[in-house]
């Protein structure tokens, strides 16, 4: 079997083996759409397997579960932003971060659930005015900006 079986599709009587799966040669890509309002669905295949002497051994069923919830796909960045009292602060992407895939940062929102205790969170040239939420196209275009006081 071919290191390029990941790139073929296989059919009914096409062999793959324990080393192909071992060596990460055999994956399953979903490349079909879904019907209805499930959050999932899903595939499956059917093989059997035989050790090249014996009969193969009945068929199993080999089940996939395909999720169409993106907030599995969600990389969030998140690191520490050191800032000095008094001073104000853009939160770039090196501070916060995050990416579901769908190259739409605009619809990545992020929403204050407690606000800073010592300062503001506001958008640039209006960082006296706290608020509620952001996004991440907000966050690329250093629009975020933190005010610190004590």
């Amino acid at each position: 079997m071919s290191n390029d079986i990941c790139c073929l599709q296989l059919d009914k009587g096409q062999n793959f083996t324990q080393l192909d799966v071992d060596e990460e040669r055999v994956r399953y890509e979903h490349s079909v759409g879904f019907d209805g309002d499930s959050q999932s669905a899903s595939d499956e295949f059917v093989f059997s397997l035989s050790d090249g002497v014996n009969s193969p051994q009945s068929e199993v069923i080999f089940v996939v579960q395909v999720s169409r919830d993106n907030a599995r796909r969600l990389l969030v960045r998140n690191r520490e932003l050191v800032i000095r009292d008094g001073e104000t602060k853009v939160v770039g992407v090196e501070y916060l971060s995050a990416d579901d895939g769908s190259g739409r940062p605009g619809q990545l929102e992020f929403t204050i659930t407690r606000a800073p205790q010592h300062g503001t969170l506001g958008l640039a040239g209006h960082t006296s005015t706290p608020i509620s939420a952001f996004t991440q196209a907000d966050i690329r275009s250093q629009r975020v900006c933190q005010m610190c006081y004590f």
